[in-house]
């Protein structure tokens, strides 16, 4: 095997870096869904990098939690305490015209709620 470049090896730690600030949001994010007795699934995250993509670092921006309907608003309520604001409810953009996803952002940290 090849041996990376720095610039390689610096890439390689920024992903894994990123990557861990967004499973530390999402272990956030999900504990208190739980606290309050929200069921929530997570949509992607390390277990399903490793299993899709073995031996690769790949990038993800956002952490992609699912809660039953019925539960989507005790959900943004548990959000709102956490100090999240919707990300962009007057301004339609590509991420916020995802179906089924609403995104939520606290200080560059963002939760897509579906």
């Amino acid at each position: 095997m090849a041996s990376m470049s720095d610039a390689e090896c610096l890439d390689r730690y920024s992903r894994r870096a990123r990557n861990f600030a967004v499973d530390a949001l999402t272990a956030e994010v999900a504990g208190a869904f739980g606290r309050e007795g929200i069921e929530t699934l997570v949509l992607k995250g390390p277990v399903l990098a490793r299993w899709l993509y073995p031996g690769q670092v790949r990038p993800y921006f956002d952490s992609d939690l699912m809660v039953a309907p019925q539960n989507r608003s005790r959900a943004v309520g548990v959000l709102e305490r956490l100090g999240f604001v919707e990300y962009c409810p007057w301004i339609p953009s590509p991420a916020c015209l995802e179906p089924g996803g609403t995104p939520f952002s606290r200080s560059g940290g963002m939760v897509d709620l579906h």
